[in-house]
This record gives structure tokens, sequence and C-alpha cells, in this order.
């Protein structure tokens, strides 16, 4: 009976040593994979940041966008209505010479009304 004793002690303490090298085995395994997640997880974590920073610098552009076409809609209509006050005033000018043509008493013409008045 002691041998049987002996063999089933010898058996046991077999099993427990497979059983504790598969367990350190199973968090070593674990060890490194809780590893790469975390290392994973900061990754994911700066790309997220960066994402962020992105779309907020999206925003900052886009506000500006509206600003600047708000402005160029501004300067458009500004320009159309200066454009109508030269038309007129070029209009007048040329009234004006054909009652008066005696091109002797005109006054010379500014460099750049040269082409619009040129007759």
């Amino acid at each position: 009976m002691s041998l049987e004793v002996g063999l089933w002690g010898l058996l046991g303490a077999l099993v427990t040593g497979v059983f504790g090298v598969l367990a350190q085995r199973v968090i070593a395994q674990s060890a490194i994979q809780k590893a790469r997640v975390e290392a994973k997880a900061t990754t994911v974590q700066t790309d997220s940041q960066r994402i962020q920073s992105l779309w907020d610098r999206v925003d900052t552009l886009s506000s500006q966008v509206s600003t600047l076409q708000t402005q160029v809609l501004d300067l458009r209509s500004e320009l159309g209505a200066e454009q109508s006050k030269r038309h007129a005033l070029v209009q007048h000018v040329h009234d004006w010479r054909t009652l008066h043509p005696d091109r002797g008493s005109w006054p010379r013409l500014p460099p750049i009304l040269h082409d619009d008045l040129a007759t």
C-alpha cells in the first residue's frame, strides 16, 4: 500500500507541476496580450486627440471661410456701385463734350480715363 500511496503522490505532484507550467504560460501570454492592448489603447487615444485637433482646425477654417465669403459679397456689391458711378461719370463727360465741341477748351485727360473718353 505504501508503494501505491507513493505512486499516487508522485502522480499528484506531476499533475500539479503540469498545471503549474500551464498556468505560468497562460499568465505570461495574458501579460503579453495586456501589454499589446494597452499599447493599442495609447495609440488610439493619441489618434483620437489628433483627429479632434484637426476637427477643431476645420471648424476654425470654416468660420474664416464664411467670414471671407461675406466680405467678398460686400466687396462685389461695393464694386458694382462704384462701376455704376464711374459709368455715369463717363457718360456725363461725354455729354458735356458733346455740348462743348471746342477741344481746345477741354482739360487734359487723366491717363486712367484715356481709354474711356478718347474720341
